[in-house]
C-alpha cells in the first residue's frame, strides 16, 4: 500500500445537503454506492434502496442521512483502499467515527450500520419527549459563550469547537433559540440553528453508556490498521478495548475538531481530505492557521490523476 505519511483522512457526520455531483465523475465510486446501499437497505432500511440525491434524498430524517453519509463514506474507504492508498491518520468527526472505524477494519460494513441504529434508537430512548437542538455560534470565544450560558441559566453545553471562535452547541430547543439570539446581540459573526433535534455529545446523553455498551460489548473489533485519533481527547486509538470505550463516550462527551487538526499538524499532517459527499469541513479549515490543504474528495482524486 501507498503510505501518504503526511496526510489525514476524516470521516464527516450526516449531513444536511448533497453537492451537485456527489461521485465527481468517478464511476467506480458510484458503483460501490449503489453496491453498499444495496446491502444497507437489506440490512436496515428497505427505503435506502430508493434514495436518490436529488428526488429523494431523505434529508429530513435523522437517522437516515446517518446512514446515507456512513455508506458513502465507507464507499470512499473502499475506494482509497483498491487504489492502496492509506493515510498516516483518520479520525471520525462526530457519528463519523463509525465510517473512521469502517475504514481502519476496525468493525464490518453491516456492524457499523447496526453501531448506529443502536446509537440512534438509545438516544431516542433517552430523551423521550423532550425537544433538543444543536446550533453553531461563529465570532465569539469560549469565554464569551460560557458567560451567556451562566447569565440566561441556560439548559446548553458547548460539544465541539472548530476553531478559535468557532463552536457547536447542544442543549434543550428553547434555550437553543435562547443562545442564539444572546449570540447575536453580543456581536457574533453568524449563528446557526442546525437541522439536528438531538442534543450530541451532551451530558444530557450520559445514560446512553449503560445501554449502549451492553450493545458494544457483544459486538467484535479487530486492531485499527490506521491510526485513529479521538477528537475528545486526541489520544491515538490501538486497543479494541479502548476504541469500544470511545464510541461509547462519543455520545455524550464534548468533542474538540480545532484542537484535534492542530495535533495532527504537530504530529506532521499537511494534507487532509475530507471522506464524505460535502465539504464543511473544508470550508471550516480557512478559520484554522497552519501550513496545510485541506481537500474535498474531487480535488484529492484530480490530484492523484495528476501525480
Amino acid at each position: 500500500m501507498t503510505q501518504h505519511k503526511n496526510s489525514a483522512f476524516i470521516f464527516p457526520a450526516f449531513i444536511n445537503e448533497y453537492p451537485e455531483n456527489p461521485f465527481s465523475g468517478l464511476q467506480e465510486l458510484q458503483d460501490r454506492f449503489q453496491d453498499l446501499l444495496t446491502e444497507a437497505s437489506s440490512l436496515v432500511d428497505p427505503d435506502l434502496a430508493h434514495f436518490d440525491f436529488i428526488s429523494n434524498h431523505f434529508l429530513w430524517d435523522e437517522l437516515k442521512t446517518q446512514y446515507l453519509t456512513y455508506i458513502y463514506s465507507c464507499a470512499v474507504a473502499d475506494v482509497l483502499s483498491e487504489k492502496k492508498i492509506i493515510p498516516a491518520y483518520s479520525a471520525g468527526y462526530s457519528m463519523g467515527i463509525y465510517a473512521a472505524l469502517f475504514h481502519a477494519q476496525v468493525v464490518t460494513f453491516s456492524d457499523g450500520l447496526f453501531l448506529i441504529r443502536k446509537a440512534y434508537e438509545t438516544i431516542r430512548n433517552i430523551v423521550k419527549d423532550i425537544k433538543y437542538g444543536m446550533c453553531s455560534i461563529i465570532g465569539l470565544s469560549r469565554e464569551d459563550i460560557v458567560s451567556l450560558i451562566r447569565l440566561h441559566n441556560l439548559h446548553v453545553e458547548i460539544t465541539n469547537q472548530n476553531s478559535s471562535f468557532a463552536f457547536v452547541v447542544s442543549g434543550v430547543h428553547s434555550d437553543i433559540l435562547n443562545l442564539l439570539h444572546a449570540a447575536t446581540a453580543e456581536g457574533a459573526l453568524h449563528t446557526h440553528l442546525l437541522k439536528v433535534s438531538l442534543p450530541y455529545h451532551s451530558f444530557f446523553l450520559r445514560e446512553t453508556k449503560y445501554i449502549f455498551s451492553g450493545f458494544i460489548e457483544k459486538m467484535l473489533f479487530k486492531n485499527p490498521q490506521t491510526k485513529i485519533i479521538t477528537l475528545v481527547d486526541q489520544q491515538i486509538l490501538e486497543d479494541p478495548l479502548v476504541i469500544k470505550k470511545e464510541v461509547i463516550r462519543n455520545l455524550f462527551t464534548p468533542l474538540n475538531w480545532f484542537q484535534t487538526q492542530s495535533e495532527l499538524m504537530k504530529a506532521g499532517v499537511t494534507l487532509f481530505l475530507e471522506c464524505g459527499p460535502g465539504k464543511n469541513l473544508v470550508k471550516n479549515s480557512k478559520f484554522i492557521t497552519g501550513e496545510y490543504q485541506f481537500l474535498k474528495l474531487s480535488d484529492f482524486f484530480k490530484r492523484l490523476e495528476r501525480g
